[in-house]
């Protein structure tokens, strides 16, 4: 991502996304780019997955044990 931010920045080269150009970056295009390219199903599973941990949560379960289950599916 430096390589091309240095690119966009350095070479005057306009950026592009959803139709249009700017001369300078996006300052979002990488979180765009993830719901964009992400499958649906990949996003409902995710969302789902934390809706049912966070707000269904009926009993209490250590943050460190939620950490080792969710920080290798991230």
């Amino acid at each position: 991502m430096d390589y091309q931010q240095r690119d966009f920045d350095d070479f005057g080269r306009p950026s592009y996304s959803r139709c249009k150009f700017k001369e300078h970056d996006w300052w979002y295009y990488y979180i765009y780019a993830i719901f964009v390219k992400t499958p649906i199903g990949t996003l409902a599973t995710i969302g789902l997955t934390c809706f049912v941990c966070f707000v269904l949560q009926r009993r209490q379960i250590a943050v460190r044990d939620e950490m080792i289950l969710m920080v290798p599916a991230i």
